[in-house]
């Protein structure tokens, strides 16, 4: 009979009790991603877990390996990526995503898990196309079409901008984006910060010339109110229009 058996971590070489290599994301499909091979600790760090093929993970298996751990597919969802392991060595590895990054639902006879990775849906519970690079702890998802979280944004004291339909909600998280200020005078501007700050220093983006948009990449560090992912901004005046896209997500694993 063949066997899956995942090692202890102590009898392994690579010991460290945050090691991850491998499990690359790829989009497929509306409804379909696959994940590489590779190995890592689970999420205790006393077992090390491992997939040695490529997988394919179909949104519409549900509460199944290498499908969705429990109800539908929810639109405009960060879902997380886990890794399963069984520990006796009878079953195959495999993944489920999940809404919890850290209590997924497994299917039956499965008992150790790691998350590996994100999916993100869109407004159609379809999977949306993000591009993953790096394969060890830091891993960077940059969409193939960046999402608008904020469209016309006149807002003259600091005001919360939801980034959880698009951004895992963990403090502190590196996100990249895009951000346009149109001002109705020249050198308005837009102030943008990290969600929940009092900072007196903002990232401040300003508009050279009167109703022309002016693009300006930002690295902000995500902020947790509500548990949900945000930033916050202002613009100089009600006449002005911010918007702002998110480009890429950092994850460390």
């Amino acid at each position: 009979m063949t066997t899956y058996a995942s090692a202890p971590a102590e009898n392994l070489l690579f010991n460290m009790p945050d090691y991850v290599k491998g499990f690359k994301i790829s989009y497929v499909t509306t409804a379909t991603i696959t994940v590489d091979s590779g190995y890592c600790r689970d999420s205790t760090g006393c077992w090390t877990l491992y997939c040695l093929s490529t997988t394919t993970i179909n949104s519409g298996r549900v509460g199944l390996i290498n499908g969705l751990d429990t109800g539908t597919l929810a639109a405009s969802t960060v879902y997380a990526v886990h890794l399963l392991n069984d520990s006796t060595g009878k079953l195959a590895p495999g993944y489920v995503i999940s809404t919890s990054a850290t209590a997924p639902t497994l299917p039956q006879g499965y008992d150790i898990f790691r998350r590996i990775g994100w999916a993100v849906t869109d407004g159609s519970s379809y999977f949306t196309k993000i591009i993953q690079s790096g394969t060890g702890l830091n891993r960077r998802y940059e969409y193939d079409s960046m999402p608008r979280v904020l469209n016309g944004g006149a807002a003259t004291s600091y005001t919360a901008i939801d980034l959880s339909t698009y951004v895992p909600s963990i403090q502190d998280m590196p996100v990249s984006f895009s951000v346009v200020i149109t001002p109705s005078v020249a050198g308005r501007y837009i102030k943008i910060r990290q969600g929940g700050s009092s900072t007196t220093v903002p990232q401040v983006i300003s508009g050279d010339v009167a109703a022309i948009a002016t693009y300006t990449p930002v690295n902000l560090l995500v902020g947790l109110e509500s548990s949900l992912a945000k930033v916050d901004y202002l613009v100089a005046n009600s006449a002005d229009r911010a918007s702002v896209y998110v480009q890429n997500f950092t994850d460390y694993l």
